[in-house]
Protein backbone atom coordinates (compact mmCIF):
# COMPACT_ATOMS: atom_id res chain seq x y z
CA UNK A 1 0.00 0.00 0.00
CA UNK A 2 2.65 2.52 1.07
CA UNK A 3 4.55 1.70 -2.29
CA UNK A 4 1.42 2.37 -4.24
CA UNK A 5 1.12 5.84 -2.64
CA UNK A 6 4.67 6.60 -3.28
CA UNK A 7 4.20 6.02 -6.78
CA UNK A 8 0.90 8.09 -6.57
CA UNK A 9 3.18 11.14 -5.07
CA UNK A 10 5.68 10.84 -7.82
CA UNK A 11 3.72 10.68 -10.64
CA UNK A 12 1.40 14.06 -9.17
CA UNK A 13 4.99 15.97 -8.61
CA UNK A 14 5.69 14.64 -11.85
CA UNK A 15 2.96 16.41 -13.10
CA UNK A 16 2.52 19.18 -11.36
CA UNK A 17 5.88 20.25 -12.32
CA UNK A 18 5.40 19.55 -15.87
CA UNK A 19 1.91 21.35 -15.31
CA UNK A 20 4.23 23.91 -13.53
CA UNK A 21 6.67 24.78 -16.43
CA UNK A 22 3.68 25.63 -18.92
CA UNK A 23 1.25 27.66 -16.57
CA UNK A 24 1.69 31.22 -16.17
CA UNK A 25 -0.89 31.59 -13.62
CA UNK A 26 -1.34 29.55 -10.77
CA UNK A 27 -2.18 25.59 -11.33
CA UNK A 28 -4.87 23.92 -8.92
CA UNK A 29 -4.61 20.00 -9.56
CA UNK A 30 -7.65 18.56 -8.56
CA UNK A 31 -7.41 15.39 -6.74
CA UNK A 32 -10.62 12.83 -5.86
CA UNK A 33 -9.77 10.28 -3.46
CA UNK A 34 -11.32 7.08 -3.05
CA UNK A 35 -10.44 6.53 0.63
CA UNK A 36 -12.09 8.47 3.53
CA UNK A 37 -10.26 11.63 4.52
CA UNK A 38 -9.72 10.34 7.84
CA UNK A 39 -7.23 7.71 6.31
CA UNK A 40 -3.67 7.95 6.61
CA UNK A 41 -2.69 7.87 2.78
CA UNK A 42 -5.08 11.19 2.51
CA UNK A 43 -3.35 12.45 5.42
CA UNK A 44 0.26 12.00 3.88
CA UNK A 45 -1.45 12.99 0.71
CA UNK A 46 -2.64 16.53 1.91
CA UNK A 47 1.05 16.79 3.61
CA UNK A 48 2.70 16.81 0.24
CA UNK A 49 -0.20 19.06 -0.99
CA UNK A 50 1.09 21.80 1.54
CA UNK A 51 4.67 20.80 0.72
CA UNK A 52 4.45 21.77 -2.90
CA UNK A 53 2.27 25.04 -2.62
CA UNK A 54 4.72 25.69 -0.31
CA UNK A 55 8.03 24.99 -2.25
CA UNK A 56 6.06 26.91 -5.45
CA UNK A 57 5.19 29.54 -3.58
CA UNK A 58 1.49 29.06 -4.03
CA UNK A 59 1.97 28.66 -7.77
CA UNK A 60 0.93 24.75 -7.81
CA UNK A 61 -1.77 23.92 -5.07
CA UNK A 62 -3.82 20.40 -4.72
CA UNK A 63 -7.43 20.27 -4.20
CA UNK A 64 -8.12 17.39 -2.32
CA UNK A 65 -11.57 15.82 -2.91
CA UNK A 66 -13.07 13.48 -0.67
CA UNK A 67 -14.70 10.42 -2.03
CA UNK A 68 -17.51 10.46 -4.72
CA UNK A 69 -17.15 14.68 -4.58
CA UNK A 70 -17.02 15.20 -8.40
CA UNK A 71 -17.76 11.42 -9.44
CA UNK A 72 -18.04 7.88 -7.78
CA UNK A 73 -14.80 6.25 -7.25
CA UNK A 74 -15.38 3.50 -10.09
CA UNK A 75 -15.41 6.51 -12.11
CA UNK A 76 -12.57 8.82 -11.32
CA UNK A 77 -10.39 6.75 -14.26
CA UNK A 78 -13.11 8.36 -16.44
CA UNK A 79 -13.03 11.77 -14.89
CA UNK A 80 -9.62 11.97 -15.65
CA UNK A 81 -10.18 11.39 -19.04
CA UNK A 82 -13.05 13.63 -19.26
CA UNK A 83 -11.01 16.56 -17.83
CA UNK A 84 -13.12 16.97 -14.40
CA UNK A 85 -10.00 15.25 -12.49
CA UNK A 86 -6.58 15.48 -12.54
CA UNK A 87 -6.26 12.75 -10.39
Amino acid sequence: MRSSIKQLLKVTLGAAAMIGMSAQAATVIKVQSVLNNKADEIVMLQDFADTVAALTDGEITFEILPNNAVVPSNQIINAVDKGLLDG
